[in-house]
């Protein structure tokens, strides 16, 4: 029973985790052009470099990557809700926890990124009610 209330508290941090986050007003679209891995220093200093339309792109790129991104992860807690109690410690779970652990991190990654873009944009005047909830 102590494993259930453990996948339970997974599915609500991911799913805190995807409200926290939002998914933006933009829909669907690729990840091309986002780099999750980029140093933060890199990016505020390629950010200040770019003007509003480079800067609204740009951050609009992650935005979609992270809705792509928080798609995934629904879809695995939805995997996990459906695996029976008698197999929450079997391997089938865990690499759903172990996926949903990777995109997770992924979307933190991709999100303190697109927030660089967005923090820039405001700077310089441009509208960001996009990107905000």
């Amino acid at each position: 029973m102590r494993t259930v209330a453990g996948l339970v508290a997974i599915a609500v941090l991911a799913a805190a985790m995807t409200g926290l986050v939002g998914c933006g007003k933009s829909g669907g679209g690729s990840a091309a052009g986002v780099d999750e891995t980029k140093a933060i220093d890199q990016i505020k200093a390629e950010a200040a470099k770019m003007d509003e339309a480079a800067l609204r792109a740009t951050a609009e790129k992650y935005q979609k990557a992270v809705a792509a991104k928080q798609a995934d992860l629904e879809k695995i807690v939805a995997d996990l809700k459906d695996i029976p109690v008698t197999e929450v410690l079997g391997d089938k779970a865990k690499t759903l926890k172990d996926d949903m652990a990777k995109i997770s991190s992924s979307v933190t990654a991709l999100s303190e990124r697109m927030q660089v873009y967005v923090a820039e944009l405001k700077s310089k005047g441009g509208d960001v009610s996009a990107f905000t909830e």
